[in-house]
């Protein structure tokens, strides 16, 4: 399942959004709760989930990107 958040606002400037997704390969960022939501997700669900920033400055959008899995209702 991915959940996407879009903001057709004010973008992400390129060098914080390199140290962002630098910061949630890496395990750690400049605050927590980005990081450990990414990580918690990956050590749950598996390293092909988690959060992911883009940033289309051709668009104007920033978009979050939360992937965890569809669980049924029978499959618990």
């Amino acid at each position: 399942l991915l959940a996407v958040a879009r903001n057709d606002g004010h973008l992400i400037a390129p060098e914080r959004h390199q140290k962002i997704q630098a910061g949630l390969r890496a395990g750690r960022g400049e605050g927590i709760g980005l990081v450990n939501t990414h990580r918690r997700l990956q050590l749950t669900y598996g390293e092909r989930f988690g959060v992911e920033i883009k940033v289309d400055p051709e668009e104007g959008e920033t978009v979050v990107e939360i992937r965890f899995p569809l669980i049924e209702e029978g499959d618990r």
